[in-house]
Protein backbone atom coordinates (compact mmCIF):
# COMPACT_ATOMS: atom_id res chain seq x y z
CA UNK A 1 0.00 0.00 0.00
CA UNK A 2 1.45 3.27 -0.91
CA UNK A 3 1.31 5.57 1.69
CA UNK A 4 1.02 9.56 1.34
CA UNK A 5 1.53 12.76 3.43
CA UNK A 6 -1.26 15.21 3.40
CA UNK A 7 -0.07 18.27 2.42
CA UNK A 8 -1.43 21.46 5.09
CA UNK A 9 -0.78 24.93 4.59
CA UNK A 10 -0.81 27.75 7.23
CA UNK A 11 -0.81 30.65 4.62
CA UNK A 12 1.56 33.52 4.87
CA UNK A 13 1.08 37.08 6.45
CA UNK A 14 3.40 39.70 4.93
CA UNK A 15 3.28 43.84 4.88
CA UNK A 16 2.84 45.64 1.64
CA UNK A 17 3.58 49.14 1.13
CA UNK A 18 0.58 51.19 -0.73
CA UNK A 19 -0.34 54.58 -1.51
CA UNK A 20 -1.85 55.43 1.95
CA UNK A 21 0.17 53.15 4.09
CA UNK A 22 1.33 50.00 4.71
CA UNK A 23 -1.00 47.16 4.51
CA UNK A 24 -1.45 43.34 5.47
CA UNK A 25 -1.73 41.17 2.94
CA UNK A 26 -2.25 37.24 3.56
CA UNK A 27 -1.65 34.75 0.61
CA UNK A 28 -2.11 30.60 0.27
CA UNK A 29 -2.34 28.29 -2.18
CA UNK A 30 -5.67 27.39 -3.91
CA UNK A 31 -6.41 24.32 -6.58
CA UNK A 32 -7.69 25.56 -10.16
CA UNK A 33 -10.58 24.10 -11.80
CA UNK A 34 -7.90 21.76 -13.53
CA UNK A 35 -6.31 20.64 -10.10
CA UNK A 36 -2.99 23.23 -10.57
CA UNK A 37 -2.21 24.93 -7.48
CA UNK A 38 -2.63 29.08 -8.00
CA UNK A 39 -1.27 31.44 -5.91
CA UNK A 40 -4.18 33.39 -3.91
CA UNK A 41 -3.70 36.75 -1.56
CA UNK A 42 -6.13 39.23 0.44
CA UNK A 43 -5.87 42.15 1.72
CA UNK A 44 -6.29 41.72 5.32
CA UNK A 45 -6.17 45.49 6.45
CA UNK A 46 -4.28 48.59 7.22
CA UNK A 47 -1.22 48.51 9.25
CA UNK A 48 -2.37 51.47 10.85
CA UNK A 49 -5.10 49.88 12.17
CA UNK A 50 -3.11 46.20 12.90
CA UNK A 51 -0.68 47.30 14.70
CA UNK A 52 0.92 43.67 15.21
CA UNK A 53 1.12 40.54 13.33
CA UNK A 54 -0.83 38.92 16.12
CA UNK A 55 -3.88 40.76 16.06
CA UNK A 56 -3.67 40.76 11.52
CA UNK A 57 -3.76 36.98 12.33
CA UNK A 58 -6.47 37.06 14.33
CA UNK A 59 -8.30 39.00 11.33
CA UNK A 60 -7.24 36.51 9.01
CA UNK A 61 -8.83 33.55 11.49
CA UNK A 62 -12.25 35.93 11.84
CA UNK A 63 -12.52 35.51 8.02
CA UNK A 64 -12.48 31.65 7.96
CA UNK A 65 -11.11 31.10 4.79
CA UNK A 66 -10.62 27.26 5.11
CA UNK A 67 -7.66 26.92 3.10
CA UNK A 68 -6.82 23.50 3.76
CA UNK A 69 -10.76 22.43 3.15
CA UNK A 70 -11.08 19.15 0.48
CA UNK A 71 -11.54 21.35 -2.49
CA UNK A 72 -8.44 24.08 -0.91
CA UNK A 73 -11.08 27.04 -1.92
CA UNK A 74 -12.63 29.72 0.12
CA UNK A 75 -16.52 29.64 1.00
CA UNK A 76 -19.09 32.63 0.21
CA UNK A 77 -18.69 34.80 3.78
CA UNK A 78 -21.35 34.47 6.30
CA UNK A 79 -22.35 37.65 8.34
CA UNK A 80 -21.54 36.01 11.35
CA UNK A 81 -17.93 35.84 9.67
CA UNK A 82 -17.96 39.11 8.88
CA UNK A 83 -19.01 40.43 12.12
CA UNK A 84 -15.97 38.49 13.81
CA UNK A 85 -13.56 40.48 11.67
CA UNK A 86 -14.92 43.15 12.01
CA UNK A 87 -14.99 42.74 15.82
CA UNK A 88 -11.53 41.64 15.69
CA UNK A 89 -10.35 44.80 14.03
CA UNK A 90 -12.66 47.29 15.43
CA UNK A 91 -13.87 45.92 18.80
CA UNK A 92 -10.53 44.92 20.34
CA UNK A 93 -8.41 46.08 23.08
CA UNK A 94 -5.99 48.21 20.62
CA UNK A 95 -9.10 50.30 18.61
CA UNK A 96 -8.60 53.84 19.97
CA UNK A 97 -11.65 55.16 18.05
CA UNK A 98 -14.04 53.89 20.52
CA UNK A 99 -15.11 53.92 24.44
CA UNK A 100 -15.56 51.31 26.06
CA UNK A 101 -19.00 51.99 26.80
CA UNK A 102 -19.65 52.14 22.65
CA UNK A 103 -17.98 48.64 22.56
CA UNK A 104 -20.17 46.82 25.19
CA UNK A 105 -22.87 48.15 23.44
CA UNK A 106 -22.08 46.99 20.01
CA UNK A 107 -21.02 43.59 21.24
CA UNK A 108 -24.55 43.34 22.97
CA UNK A 109 -26.28 44.34 19.68
CA UNK A 110 -24.33 41.84 17.67
CA UNK A 111 -24.34 39.08 20.35
CA UNK A 112 -27.58 39.14 21.28
CA UNK A 113 -29.96 40.17 18.22
CA UNK A 114 -27.79 40.42 14.77
CA UNK A 115 -25.58 37.04 15.26
CA UNK A 116 -28.26 34.80 16.26
CA UNK A 117 -30.69 35.83 13.80
CA UNK A 118 -28.61 36.50 10.51
CA UNK A 119 -25.40 34.83 11.77
CA UNK A 120 -25.24 31.92 9.12
CA UNK A 121 -26.94 34.27 6.20
CA UNK A 122 -24.37 34.72 3.07
CA UNK A 123 -23.66 38.28 3.93
CA UNK A 124 -24.02 39.29 -0.12
CA UNK A 125 -27.64 37.92 0.22
CA UNK A 126 -29.04 40.13 2.40
CA UNK A 127 -32.35 42.10 1.84
CA UNK A 128 -33.27 45.37 3.06
CA UNK A 129 -36.53 43.76 3.24
CA UNK A 130 -36.02 41.26 5.35
CA UNK A 131 -33.80 43.07 8.17
CA UNK A 132 -37.09 45.74 7.91
CA UNK A 133 -39.44 43.19 8.54
CA UNK A 134 -37.27 41.22 11.18
CA UNK A 135 -36.84 44.84 12.85
CA UNK A 136 -40.84 45.15 13.17
CA UNK A 137 -41.18 42.28 14.85
CA UNK A 138 -38.68 43.08 17.69
CA UNK A 139 -40.71 44.17 21.49
CA UNK A 140 -38.37 46.46 21.31
CA UNK A 141 -38.39 50.38 21.20
CA UNK A 142 -37.63 52.22 18.10
CA UNK A 143 -34.67 53.67 18.94
CA UNK A 144 -33.56 50.09 20.23
CA UNK A 145 -34.31 48.81 16.57
CA UNK A 146 -32.37 51.91 14.86
CA UNK A 147 -29.45 51.05 16.26
CA UNK A 148 -29.66 47.44 15.37
CA UNK A 149 -29.74 48.92 11.87
CA UNK A 150 -27.15 51.66 12.52
CA UNK A 151 -24.89 48.90 13.90
CA UNK A 152 -25.48 46.33 10.89
CA UNK A 153 -24.74 48.97 8.51
CA UNK A 154 -21.15 49.88 10.23
CA UNK A 155 -20.29 46.28 10.22
CA UNK A 156 -21.18 46.29 6.34
CA UNK A 157 -19.07 49.55 5.81
CA UNK A 158 -16.52 47.88 7.56
CA UNK A 159 -16.58 44.69 5.29
CA UNK A 160 -16.44 47.07 1.72
CA UNK A 161 -13.24 48.89 3.30
CA UNK A 162 -11.48 45.31 3.71
CA UNK A 163 -12.81 44.16 0.46
CA UNK A 164 -15.01 41.38 1.67
CA UNK A 165 -18.28 42.68 0.80
CA UNK A 166 -19.10 45.04 -2.51
CA UNK A 167 -22.06 46.47 -1.05
CA UNK A 168 -23.57 47.49 2.02
CA UNK A 169 -27.93 46.60 1.89
CA UNK A 170 -28.48 48.49 5.18
CA UNK A 171 -27.91 51.75 3.47
CA UNK A 172 -28.55 50.80 -0.46
CA UNK A 173 -27.37 51.64 -3.55
CA UNK A 174 -29.94 54.69 -3.65
CA UNK A 175 -31.66 56.76 -1.54
CA UNK A 176 -34.59 55.28 -0.08
CA UNK A 177 -33.93 51.79 -0.94
CA UNK A 178 -32.05 50.41 2.45
CA UNK A 179 -33.76 49.11 5.78
CA UNK A 180 -35.89 51.94 7.23
CA UNK A 181 -36.30 52.47 10.84
CA UNK A 182 -37.36 54.90 12.78
CA UNK A 183 -35.98 56.03 16.03
CA UNK A 184 -38.81 58.16 16.77
CA UNK A 185 -40.19 58.15 20.83
CA UNK A 186 -43.33 56.61 21.18
CA UNK A 187 -43.65 58.37 24.24
CA UNK A 188 -42.54 61.71 25.26
CA UNK A 189 -39.95 61.40 27.89
CA UNK A 190 -41.13 62.64 31.30
CA UNK A 191 -40.60 66.44 32.52
CA UNK A 192 -40.60 67.44 35.83
CA UNK A 193 -41.87 70.77 36.27
CA UNK A 194 -39.96 73.75 38.56
CA UNK A 195 -42.27 72.88 41.85
CA UNK A 196 -41.38 69.40 41.80
CA UNK A 197 -37.58 69.47 41.60
CA UNK A 198 -37.96 72.13 44.30
CA UNK A 199 -40.27 69.82 46.46
CA UNK A 200 -37.53 66.93 45.50
CA UNK A 201 -34.55 69.31 46.83
CA UNK A 202 -36.45 69.79 49.70
CA UNK A 203 -36.65 66.23 51.05
CA UNK A 204 -33.08 64.78 49.56
CA UNK A 205 -29.83 65.20 52.28
CA UNK A 206 -26.64 65.39 50.80
CA UNK A 207 -25.12 64.11 48.42
CA UNK A 208 -27.34 63.25 46.30
CA UNK A 209 -29.19 66.91 46.87
CA UNK A 210 -26.36 68.59 45.40
CA UNK A 211 -26.54 65.59 42.71
CA UNK A 212 -29.75 66.28 41.45
CA UNK A 213 -29.21 70.05 41.83
CA UNK A 214 -26.54 70.05 39.65
CA UNK A 215 -28.05 68.19 37.12
CA UNK A 216 -31.52 70.25 37.23
CA UNK A 217 -29.45 73.70 36.96
CA UNK A 218 -26.95 72.62 34.01
CA UNK A 219 -28.59 69.82 32.14
CA UNK A 220 -24.90 67.84 32.47
CA UNK A 221 -25.13 63.85 31.67
CA UNK A 222 -25.08 61.74 34.48
CA UNK A 223 -22.13 60.23 32.98
CA UNK A 224 -20.26 63.61 33.16
CA UNK A 225 -21.46 64.26 36.75
CA UNK A 226 -19.47 60.87 37.83
CA UNK A 227 -16.45 62.10 36.38
CA UNK A 228 -16.28 65.30 38.31
CA UNK A 229 -13.23 65.81 40.55
CA UNK A 230 -12.71 68.45 42.52
CA UNK A 231 -10.26 70.31 40.40
CA UNK A 232 -12.66 70.58 38.09
CA UNK A 233 -14.67 73.42 39.78
CA UNK A 234 -13.51 76.54 38.87
CA UNK A 235 -15.08 78.93 41.70
CA UNK A 236 -13.60 82.36 40.16
CA UNK A 237 -15.44 81.71 36.71
CA UNK A 238 -18.47 79.94 38.20
CA UNK A 239 -17.98 76.76 35.73
CA UNK A 240 -17.09 72.87 35.64
CA UNK A 241 -14.38 72.03 33.56
CA UNK A 242 -15.57 69.16 31.67
CA UNK A 243 -12.33 66.44 31.09
CA UNK A 244 -14.00 62.98 31.29
CA UNK A 245 -16.78 60.95 32.18
CA UNK A 246 -17.04 57.80 34.18
CA UNK A 247 -19.49 54.75 32.24
CA UNK A 248 -19.88 51.63 34.82
CA UNK A 249 -16.45 51.43 35.70
CA UNK A 250 -14.65 52.91 32.41
CA UNK A 251 -13.07 56.66 32.66
CA UNK A 252 -12.82 57.80 29.08
CA UNK A 253 -12.75 61.27 27.81
CA UNK A 254 -15.14 63.70 26.74
CA UNK A 255 -16.36 62.40 23.02
CA UNK A 256 -16.01 66.03 21.38
CA UNK A 257 -15.17 69.62 21.75
CA UNK A 258 -18.76 70.34 21.97
CA UNK A 259 -19.17 68.03 25.35
CA UNK A 260 -15.58 69.48 26.29
CA UNK A 261 -17.08 72.83 26.54
CA UNK A 262 -16.93 74.75 30.33
CA UNK A 263 -20.43 74.65 31.79
CA UNK A 264 -21.73 77.70 33.62
CA UNK A 265 -22.85 77.48 37.05
CA UNK A 266 -24.67 79.74 39.35
CA UNK A 267 -23.40 80.84 42.57
CA UNK A 268 -25.97 78.94 44.46
CA UNK A 269 -25.12 75.72 42.79
CA UNK A 270 -21.15 76.98 43.34
CA UNK A 271 -21.95 77.23 47.28
CA UNK A 272 -23.78 74.01 47.23
CA UNK A 273 -20.68 72.49 46.15
CA UNK A 274 -18.56 74.05 48.00
CA UNK A 275 -20.70 72.52 51.21
CA UNK A 276 -20.55 69.19 49.86
CA UNK A 277 -16.54 69.46 49.83
CA UNK A 278 -15.84 70.68 53.20
CA UNK A 279 -18.15 67.70 54.39
CA UNK A 280 -16.56 64.80 52.50
CA UNK A 281 -13.49 63.42 53.64
CA UNK A 282 -12.35 63.30 50.13
CA UNK A 283 -11.51 66.59 49.47
CA UNK A 284 -8.64 66.73 47.23
CA UNK A 285 -8.30 68.02 43.63
CA UNK A 286 -7.92 64.89 41.85
CA UNK A 287 -10.79 63.41 44.42
CA UNK A 288 -14.08 62.55 43.03
CA UNK A 289 -16.89 65.60 43.92
CA UNK A 290 -19.66 62.10 43.90
CA UNK A 291 -16.92 60.10 45.67
CA UNK A 292 -18.44 56.53 46.84
CA UNK A 293 -17.64 56.72 50.76
CA UNK A 294 -17.99 52.46 50.90
CA UNK A 295 -15.33 52.59 47.94
CA UNK A 296 -12.61 54.63 50.17
CA UNK A 297 -13.33 57.17 47.55
CA UNK A 298 -11.84 55.69 44.78
CA UNK A 299 -14.64 55.55 42.55
CA UNK A 300 -17.99 57.44 42.24
CA UNK A 301 -21.06 56.91 43.48
CA UNK A 302 -23.20 54.37 41.11
CA UNK A 303 -26.03 55.86 39.36
CA UNK A 304 -28.58 52.31 39.81
CA UNK A 305 -27.91 52.33 43.63
CA UNK A 306 -28.06 55.98 44.07
CA UNK A 307 -31.41 56.20 42.29
CA UNK A 308 -33.34 53.14 43.53
CA UNK A 309 -32.10 53.93 46.87
CA UNK A 310 -32.21 57.75 47.53
CA UNK A 311 -33.93 59.63 44.60
CA UNK A 312 -37.38 57.68 44.19
CA UNK A 313 -37.82 57.28 47.22
CA UNK A 314 -37.58 61.20 47.82
CA UNK A 315 -40.42 61.29 44.72
CA UNK A 316 -42.78 59.42 46.78
CA UNK A 317 -42.41 61.46 49.72
CA UNK A 318 -42.03 64.58 47.80
CA UNK A 319 -45.69 63.02 45.67
CA UNK A 320 -43.67 63.38 42.84
CA UNK A 321 -45.31 59.91 40.38
CA UNK A 322 -43.84 60.65 37.44
CA UNK A 323 -41.06 57.74 36.23
CA UNK A 324 -37.87 59.77 36.76
CA UNK A 325 -34.08 58.58 35.31
CA UNK A 326 -31.08 60.60 35.65
CA UNK A 327 -31.63 61.35 31.80
CA UNK A 328 -34.95 63.04 33.07
CA UNK A 329 -32.93 65.85 34.23
CA UNK A 330 -31.50 66.54 31.41
CA UNK A 331 -34.75 66.70 29.26
CA UNK A 332 -36.29 68.95 31.91
CA UNK A 333 -33.46 71.44 31.64
CA UNK A 334 -33.98 71.88 28.36
CA UNK A 335 -37.36 72.37 28.12
CA UNK A 336 -37.52 74.62 30.93
CA UNK A 337 -34.92 76.75 29.83
CA UNK A 338 -36.46 76.98 26.37
CA UNK A 339 -39.91 77.75 28.26
CA UNK A 340 -38.06 80.61 29.83
CA UNK A 341 -37.52 82.49 26.95
CA UNK A 342 -33.67 81.26 26.01
CA UNK A 343 -33.36 81.09 22.34
CA UNK A 344 -32.72 77.70 20.70
CA UNK A 345 -29.03 78.52 20.38
CA UNK A 346 -28.62 79.21 23.93
CA UNK A 347 -30.01 75.68 24.57
CA UNK A 348 -27.95 74.02 22.49
CA UNK A 349 -24.80 75.35 23.87
CA UNK A 350 -26.08 75.04 27.08
CA UNK A 351 -26.55 71.21 26.56
CA UNK A 352 -23.20 71.34 24.49
CA UNK A 353 -24.81 69.37 21.48
CA UNK A 354 -22.84 69.78 17.69
CA UNK A 355 -26.10 70.38 16.15
CA UNK A 356 -29.39 72.33 17.33
CA UNK A 357 -31.45 69.26 15.68
CA UNK A 358 -30.85 67.06 18.92
CA UNK A 359 -31.50 69.87 20.75
CA UNK A 360 -35.25 70.76 19.80
CA UNK A 361 -36.44 67.45 17.99
CA UNK A 362 -35.21 64.88 20.97
CA UNK A 363 -34.75 67.12 24.20
CA UNK A 364 -37.17 69.87 24.17
CA UNK A 365 -40.81 69.05 24.79
CA UNK A 366 -43.98 71.60 25.08
CA UNK A 367 -45.17 72.81 28.00
CA UNK A 368 -49.35 73.12 27.40
CA UNK A 369 -49.34 76.08 29.80
CA UNK A 370 -46.60 77.71 27.56
CA UNK A 371 -47.83 76.97 23.99
CA UNK A 372 -51.29 77.68 25.42
CA UNK A 373 -50.17 81.33 26.73
CA UNK A 374 -48.48 81.84 23.07
CA UNK A 375 -51.47 81.24 21.16
CA UNK A 376 -53.70 83.75 23.41
CA UNK A 377 -50.91 86.09 22.88
CA UNK A 378 -50.84 85.73 19.12
CA UNK A 379 -54.56 85.59 18.43
CA UNK A 380 -54.45 88.84 20.71
CA UNK A 381 -53.27 90.65 17.86
CA UNK A 382 -55.67 90.45 15.43
CA UNK A 383 -58.83 89.42 17.97
CA UNK A 384 -61.15 92.39 17.63
CA UNK A 385 -61.86 94.40 20.72
CA UNK A 386 -65.67 93.71 20.86
CA UNK A 387 -65.02 90.21 21.16
CA UNK A 388 -62.90 90.09 23.89
CA UNK A 389 -64.62 88.96 26.91
CA UNK A 390 -67.62 87.92 25.34
CA UNK A 391 -67.43 84.19 25.31
CA UNK A 392 -66.30 82.41 28.46
CA UNK A 393 -62.59 80.46 28.22
CA UNK A 394 -62.29 77.67 30.07
CA UNK A 395 -59.12 77.10 32.30
CA UNK A 396 -57.83 73.86 30.46
CA UNK A 397 -54.69 74.22 32.69
CA UNK A 398 -55.48 74.95 36.14
CA UNK A 399 -53.01 74.31 38.85
CA UNK A 400 -52.15 71.82 40.78
CA UNK A 401 -53.80 72.96 43.93
CA UNK A 402 -50.43 72.62 46.00
CA UNK A 403 -48.93 75.30 47.58
CA UNK A 404 -45.12 76.47 46.27
CA UNK A 405 -43.10 74.02 48.38
CA UNK A 406 -40.14 75.88 50.48
CA UNK A 407 -37.98 74.10 52.40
Amino acid sequence: MKLTRESFQVGSLTKEPRKHGDVWIYRWRQASPAGAPVQKKIIVGPCSELRSKSQAQKAVQAMNLQINSAKSSSKPLTLGQLVKHYAALELGMERSNKTDHTCDVYRDCLKNHIVPRWGTELAASLRAPDVEAWLRSLPLANSSKAKLRNVMSVVYNHGIRHGLVDANPIIGLVKGSGVRQSATRRKSPQILTADEIKRLLCVLEDPYRAMVYLLASTGLRFSELRGLQWQDLDVKNLALLLTRSVVKGSITPMKNAASRRPVSITPDVCRALQALRQNSPYRGGMDWIFASIKAGGNIPLWGNSVMEDHVRPALKVAGIEKHVSWHTFRHTFATLLKASGADVKTVQESLRHATSAMTMDVYVQPIPAVVRAAQLELASTFTPDSWTGAVPVPNLFPDSGSASASC
